[in-house]
């Protein structure tokens, strides 16, 4: 079955009011996102391995080094942390505003 054009506009018209009536979730900051690779970086066993990350945040363009070093791995089991590590902290962030913003979320 195919919609009429009453059914299609007045569904349209209710998706168009629900976005207006939604919340803006901004995203985290440069310096959040920045904390939040220092904080992997303290959960890393391997000295040698921590050491090289702190070293390439300390630099300009410290997302870029981090990732560089992260991808060159021979073992990808770091960076396959690091992506469970960034996902998990990216929900902390969007539990803690939607939190703010309704109490009962």
């Amino acid at each position: 079955e195919h919609m009429d054009d009453v059914e299609l506009w007045q569904e349209t018209q209710d998706l168009i009011d629900s976005w207006e009536e939604s919340e803006r979730i901004e995203p985290m900051s440069s310096r959040e996102s920045y904390d939040i690779m220092v904080d992997f970086i303290e959960t890393i066993k391997y000295e040698n391995l921590q050491n090289k990350l702190l070293a390439a945040i300390a630099q300009r363009n410290p997302f870029r080094k981090f990732r560089d070093i992260l991808d060159n791995l021979p073992n990808p089991e770091p960076l396959e942390k690091w992506y469970k590590f960034k996902e998990q902290s990216c929900i902390n962030h969007t539990k803690k505003i939607l939190s703010s913003i309704s109490p009962t979320w």
